[in-house]
């Protein structure tokens, strides 16, 4: 397997904010049932020096008829073929073929390891339930091999819609695209049932609109403290910070004086098909202090001259 391989193809990247999983809210216990399909892709012979860089985990962009999940029988193969050819034509491969579909009951917070692309490969597949709503289900997505870690993803589906995450094996299968379809609901909801995402694919980042900046403590301005605060924040629908985590911290009071800013930040909603939805959402405050100049010397009085 080439596991350093990367791979030219004109796509748009599709990141996610935080490549490090979380847990997504609120699970219901009884677990949601989810179908997977896994295709490769063969780039065109001429295509080495046209596209772009694309990192594996990338959450692949498609059109609204090919996210659209379809029932079993005739509709669901016609709904695979135009998924297929969607990542065809929007990733200028030659062609794309389906190597298994697999479908399984996922619990929250249980891994579920998938087939091998090939009996020959060491890549290993597996998909975690992080959470689900109503609405929205959210996944973590691993592609590994041994102790290397390729792809790490989370990626936030409608259910009854799908998301496609790209990958590589080597020769045998250059491309791979993981499709994920959780499905329409089976039983009864819970009455405001919703899910904290993760920003990318379908879920634009919220947008800051009122920031005000974290005081310096005198502490951390007398031991000249510097450096970066990382905080992992959840923002509701409405763009209020309800939960914040400290990630990387600083001594001298900084990581407290980070917190209670963003505390106060707010922001314009993330969205998700154009409704507003909670996500979690990583900060980063830069803790800097000017440079220390010298004092200055005053100048030297000129010695007088012993008179003569």
């Amino acid at each position: 397997m080439n596991a350093r391989r990367w791979i030219p193809i004109a796509a748009v990247l599709f990141f996610l904010a935080a490549a490090a999983a979380g847990t997504a809210v609120p699970a219901r216990a009884e677990g949601l049932e989810t179908g997977f399909y896994l295709f490769s892709g063969f780039p065109k012979a001429d295509s080495g020096a046209d596209g772009v860089l694309v990192v594996p985990g990338t959450v692949i962009p498609l059109d609204a008829a090919a996210a659209v999940a379809a029932p079993t029988g005739a509709e669901e193969t016609e709904a695979v073929a135009r998924l297929a050819d969607n990542l065809r034509r929007t990733l200028r491969l030659e062609r794309i073929e389906v190597l298994y579909r697999h479908g399984a009951h996922l619990e929250v917070g249980a891994e579920e390891v998938l087939p091998p692309p090939a009996a020959t490969t060491n890549l290993r597949l597996t998909v975690e339930l992080q959470g689900y709503s109503a609405d929205v289900a959210t996944y973590r997505v691993r592609f590994t091999d041994g102790k290397e870690v390729f792809a790490d993803t989370g990626v936030s589906v409608r259910r009854g819609h799908r998301a496609v995450v790209g990958g590589l094996d080597g020769e045998q299968a250059p491309y791979l695209f993981l499709a994920l379809e959780p499905r329409g609901l089976a039983g009864p909801t819970v009455a405001g049932d919703k899910a904290v995402l993760r920003v990318g694919g379908n879920v634009s980042p919220p947008l800051a609109i009122d920031r005000p900046p974290p005081q310096y403590t005198e502490e951390a301005r007398k031991a000249r403290i510097t450096g970066v605060v990382i905080l992992q924040t959840v923002i509701d629908e409405t763009g209020e910070v309800q939960e914040v985590k400290v990630l990387k911290g600083q001594p001298g009071g900084l990581s407290e004086a980070a917190v209670e800013a963003v505390r106060r930040w707010r922001f314009e909603p993330a969205l998700l098909d154009g409704e507003p939805v909670a996500v979690y959402y990583n900060l980063t405050i830069n803790f800097t202090l000017p440079e220390e100049k010298p004092p200055l010397k005053p100048p030297e009085k000129p010695s007088a001259e012993a008179p003569r």
